[in-house]
Order: C-alpha cells, then structure tokens, then sequence
C-alpha cells in the first residue's frame, strides 16, 4: 500500500503480483525511467525492493519507500539502485532458462521471444554486476 498527497497508488506490489513477461517488461522500463529521474535530480532510492514497488490499477509501477532516501550514516549510490533493479528483472522473469514452444502459425501478432528474455536476463546480470563501477546507470 502506498499513499503520496493522499492519492491511493494501488495495494499490488511486485511482492503480491505475478506479470506476464510482456508486462514485467514494461514495469521494469518504468521503474528505470523513474530512477534515472531521481537520480538527476541528485536522489537515491536506496530501498529498491518488490515491496516498495506498487502496481496501479492502470498497471503502472509506482515507486514507494523514499522516505528514507537520501543523504544518511552509510549514504548509497545511484549504482546500488541500478543492481536492485537488475534483482527486481530477474525475480520477474526467473533466472531459469525456459523453452520456447513452436507457434502454430508463422504469421500474425508478434510474441514474446526467448530472445527478449534472454536479453532482458543479460541486462539484469550487467546490471547486477558486483563491481559497481561497470553496471550501466539507470538511463542506460
């Protein structure tokens, strides 16, 4: 549950959901769109976790928990956001390698691939790298 200027953002979080891929996909985005706004703005979330993460009735991810972000004892960097988001894509999408079926038809609507979800996994180990240094920013 998340309230901010006494608007009700939803009661699903990322810790009560379980999207389809396409969906996880858009959350995700975003997720990083918000925290490459923070993050020019000089804030840190710091607290990047599925349940600080509430899903409107819109489907849109909305982030909660900046009560404790900012300057503090032990004051995190925008790189410890990005390596929670890369948790957060991995938790969504499972790290276990998935078949992909044969479709029917050839044709018609574009699916979700295994192609997208491996590059999706490769994102979220780049950006969950254990050097901070080489992990992408949030905007990246």
């Amino acid at each position: 549950m998340c309230i901010r200027d006494r608007a009700w953002a939803g009661h699903h979080t990322l810790d009560t959901l379980s999207p389809a891929p396409e969906v996880a996909v858009t959350l995700v985005a975003n997720l990083a769109a918000t925290l490459c706004d923070l993050h020019a703005l000089g804030i840190v979330h710091g607290r990047l976790t599925p349940g600080h993460v509430v899903v409107d009735d819109r489907g849109r991810a909305r982030l909660c928990g900046l009560r404790g972000a900012g300057p503090g004892p032990i004051e995190p960097g925008p790189a410890e956001d990005v390596a929670a988001l890369g948790r957060l894509i991995d938790l969504l999408l499972g790290s276990e390698a998935e078949l992909e079926p044969i479709p029917e038809h050839r044709w018609g609507r574009k699916r979700w691939s295994g192609a997208q979800r491996r590059a999706l996994l490769t994102l979220a180990d780049q950006a969950s790298d254990p050097d901070p240094a080489r992990r992408p920013t949030a905007r990246a």
